[in-house]
């Protein structure tokens, strides 16, 4: 038999147009008739290629059923034993399954895990297309009037409450402490009294408004004015305290003596020094005087104390090592000063007008009760601001001549009229019962006559007039 086929193989190489001759099939056919177990029987060792065929194609696909239940997975099915295993599509990944405890309960529905997907690739991949149309396609979260996202309670599993509270609320290393709670409360009530003290400056402020917008009443009181009287009240005022070696002089020459009235030496003009060893004065280092002496210019002279110039006359007094200085000079003279010293001269009249009439009141509480043994009152803001003849104006003489001798009273009594230079000062120095200067003058800019000014700043009190006795 094998020669045969060797025959019948050796003819078709010899002679290849047998495949297509009659000749050729017919000795084919023999061959095939001659060895039909060889061609149909396999032998039980090897393995057909139809066989091959259908245990391929049984074995890819049950790895297909793999792939599909590792890209579709079902929650408590995983075997850990297959995770990370060859040949499987599983994964240990975190990424793939996730849930919060506390947002789900997994036992009472295994549906509420929520896939959450792996971080993307720089490498482009065949699902881009389908999760961006997913993304496309999502529901866009709910917003409030602010355009913030608003988180929701039903798949957030948090109440309302919890939401609005934030995610620290339950924890308790966020709760306050009583010494922060204190502190807070501290401010909170800071805050609280400067928007009290806010409030009442805004009303003091729409109370002038509405006042200054109020028709104004005519003046219940007309005077002309009688220098003579504040002629008559002589001031002490303290000028110079505490220096060892003080400057003095006279403009025009002068006399120092006694408060008796007794010279006791010329001076001529020019500056000259006071000094004191303890008791007696010491005039240029040289002349002992009395423990106490007053000086006077000649007619119409100034004196001289430190670096201003004084009408009337100065008092020195020997205080243990030290000179006091005190100036003597009538009300007319001393209120030409203060009122100048206090306010601008270019002022509304009606504002120097008020401010005349409250330094006079101011200066006769002081007259009557003088402030120490020596004076009645000082030049300083301590009290009103007195700087002799370096302020004087003309417009303040016309305020202080038509307002001679008037002051602010209260039953029958001189009123302190304190004041200050504004609303906020006045509030915070007198708790508001006071002139504020500023405000004054912006009434008289409105229409407001002085007495309607004094009025408003001082209520409840009149107008007093000083008369001179004639008897």
């Amino acid at each position: 038999m094998k020669d045969i086929r060797q025959l019948f193989v050796q003819w078709f190489r010899a002679y290849p147009g047998l495949w297509l001759s009659p000749l050729g099939l017919l000795l084919l056919g023999s061959w095939m008739w001659l060895q039909p177990n060889q061609l149909t029987q396999p032998s039980s060792a090897t393995e057909t290629e139809v066989e091959r065929l259908e245990r391929s194609q049984k074995s890819g696909q049950a790895a297909g059923e793999a792939q599909v239940i590792a890209a579709n997975p079902s929650p408590g099915q995983l075997d850990p034993d297959q995770l990370d295993q060859p040949g499987t599509n599983i994964t240990a990944s975190s990424n793939i399954l996730t849930t919060n405890a506390e947002d789900f309960d997994a036992a009472a529905d295994p549906n509420a895990y929520q896939e959450r997907p792996a971080a993307k690739s720089s490498t482009p991949s065949n699902s881009d297309s389908s999760d961006n149309e997913a993304i496309a396609n999502a529901p866009a979260p709910s917003t409030d009037s602010s355009n913030k996202t608003v988180a929701d309670p039903i798949s957030s599993g948090k109440t309302d409450v919890e939401l609005a509270a934030g995610p620290d609320a339950t924890n308790s290393d966020n709760i306050p402490s009583e010494a922060d709670v204190a502190a807070a409360q501290a401010e909170a009530e800071a805050v609280a009294r400067q928007q009290q003290i806010a409030a009442a400056q805004q009303a003091q402020q729409a109370a002038a408004q509405a006042a200054a917008q109020a028709e104004a009443p005519a003046p219940n009181v007309v005077t002309d004015g009688n220098p003579a009287v504040d002629q008559a009240i002589v001031m002490q005022v303290a000028i110079a305290e505490g220096d060892t070696n003080l400057s003095m002089g006279v403009s025009n020459g002068g006399v120092l003596f006694t408060t008796e009235g007794q010279a006791l030496a010329e001076i001529q003009a020019g500056d000259h020094s006071m000094a004191c060893d303890g008791q007696n004065l010491i005039l240029n280092g040289q002349q002992s005087l009395p423990g106490t002496v007053l000086m006077a210019p000649v007619q119409g002279g100034l004196n001289y104390v430190r670096d201003r110039s004084y009408r009337g006359r100065i008092q020195f007094f020997c205080q243990g090592s030290t000179v006091l200085a005190v100036n003597h000079i009538d009300m007319l003279h001393y209120l030409y000063s203060v009122v100048g010293s206090e306010v601008s001269a270019s002022w509304p009249i009606a504002s120097l007008k008020a401010q005349t009439v409250a330094a006079r009141s101011y200066a006769l509480t002081y007259y009557f009760r003088p402030a120490k043994e020596h004076f009645h009152i000082g030049d300083s803001e301590s009290y009103q601001v007195y700087k002799g003849t370096q302020t004087e104006d003309d417009r303040v003489k016309q305020a202080v001549h038509e307002t001679a001798g008037e002051f602010i009273s209260y039953d029958g009594g001189i009123v302190e009229s304190l004041y200050a230079a504004s609303d906020d000062i006045v509030m915070e120095a007198f708790q508001g019962g006071g002139m504020s200067q500023l405000g004054a003058r912006d009434l008289s800019e409105q229409g407001y006559n002085y007495l309607q000014i004094l009025g408003y700043y001082y209520p409840e009190t009149s107008l007093g007039r000083l008369a001179l006795d004639t008897n």
